[in-house]
């Protein structure tokens, strides 16, 4: 994504959100010629959440019950 009218040489990011993982690259020009960084890529890490709760279950006993969730955010999750 092309950032135009930036001329210092920082970018903040604020409140950054997961649609702004990306590569960036910067270049740099004056009279004589442009050169261009190496990419530079953002990884924006999003909390765990849990997306879908497991249900309640009622087993006749010897039974075997299975509890089933789906999380979101960031992987690899763990579970406990």
């Amino acid at each position: 994504m092309a950032l135009a009218g930036l001329t210092n040489e920082f970018y903040n990011l604020a409140n950054v959100q997961s649609n702004q993982s990306s590569g960036y690259r910067v270049v740099a020009i004056n009279s004589v010629g442009t050169t261009t960084s190496s990419v530079a890529v953002l990884t924006v890490l999003v909390p765990a959440t849990i997306v879908t709760q497991p249900q309640n279950q009622a087993i006749a006993g010897g039974g075997t019950a299975a509890f089933t969730v789906t999380a979101g955010g960031t992987a690899p999750f763990t579970y406990q």
